[in-house]
């Protein structure tokens, strides 16, 4: 091959007989070690080899096993053999693990690293194991999370301070089953930036009824630490007492310990159901109920 490859050089490819064009193969003078191969349907239909490639082209003929003397070199303690629709390989990468021609590239990096990476670090209840519509659900929701944190950074960017209250608003009225929403933020908020009425029970006349939520807006980044927003939840039972449910919505990318503590002991002192949703699961919410731009409806009483 290296000699066929100087004559190219030197004289021309036209120079080659047929039966030397059919033979010269470029791409097994283009690997090098570091590389991966991978051989399709071996050592059966359906499985693929894969291994770390140690040694460059060669040329070395054995009588014995006859024409395969174009050779590269394989580090063995890297040879693995598994089922290109195993639950760990990613669903692009499982087509490009179909049988296409001669050779080809597989070109999906990172899928390949990843596959490369569970190969390492076995995972039991996935080796072997079809790949499953849920898999690929799983595979997905990961593929999304890091949008879901520049949609939170987002957020954070266009509606800062009170702005997040207008929008929450707008987030409400696109709930199902809500039937008012008042925005009450600002200095005499007493304690709720947004109250959100909400039916419940079974759509039947005797087995129906209504809810109210007292909600409290906090723009934050990095981490909410602060016992504020609940004492302003405290607040504002106190001043709508019959409200069944209190929620901290925020845009911090997570909450301490210290926070997680006194929501927990609030909930008991004031009888009522407490929540906080914040960082991307608020971007979740956001995004979930603003697709649809048809108002939602609610309407507003200030």
């Amino acid at each position: 091959m290296h000699k066929l490859a100087q004559r190219i050089a030197s004289d021309g490819l036209s120079t080659l007989t047929e039966a030397e064009k059919d033979c010269y193969q470029p791409f097994l003078l283009e690997i090098q070690p570091g590389d991966r191969v991978v051989y399709v349907n071996v050592p059966k239909y359906g499985q693929c080899t894969v291994a770390r490639v140690d040694r460059p082209y060669f040329f070395e003929f054995d009588r014995e096993i006859g024409d395969l003397g174009h050779r590269f070199g394989v580090d063995p303690t890297t040879v693995r053999t598994l089922d290109r629709n195993d639950a760990r390989i990613a669903p692009v990468l499982s087509q490009r693990l179909e049988l296409r021609g001669r050779y080809w590239r597989i070109w999906a990096r990172a899928e390949f690293q990843a596959l490369l990476d569970a190969l390492a670090k076995p995972e039991p209840e996935l080796a072997g194991r079809p790949r499953t519509s849920a898999d690929q659900a799983k595979l997905l929701r990961e593929e999304l999370e890091p949008l879901f944190n520049k949609a939170c950074e987002a957020l954070r960017r266009t509606h800062p301070n009170r702005d997040l209250e207008g929008l929450l608003e707008q987030v409400f009225r696109r709930m199902p089953g809500v039937v008012d929403v008042r925005r009450t933020g600002g200095p005499g908020d007493r304690g709720a930036d947004l109250v959100v009425t909400y039916r419940i029970g079974l759509p039947i006349p005797e087995l129906e009824g209504e809810e109210t939520c007292l909600v409290q807006v906090k723009a934050y980044e990095g981490e909410l630490s602060s016992r504020g927003p609940l004492d302003d939840i405290r607040r504002a039972f106190e001043h709508y007492p019959d409200a069944a449910v209190g929620l901290v919505l925020s845009t911090a990318d997570r909450v301490s310990k210290e926070f997680e503590e006194a929501l927990q002991k609030l909930e008991p002192e004031v009888g009522k159901r407490l929540a906080c949703v914040y960082g991307v699961d608020l971007a979740r919410l956001v995004l979930r109920f603003l697709s649809d731009e048809s108002p939602g409806r609610a309407e507003t009483q200030v």
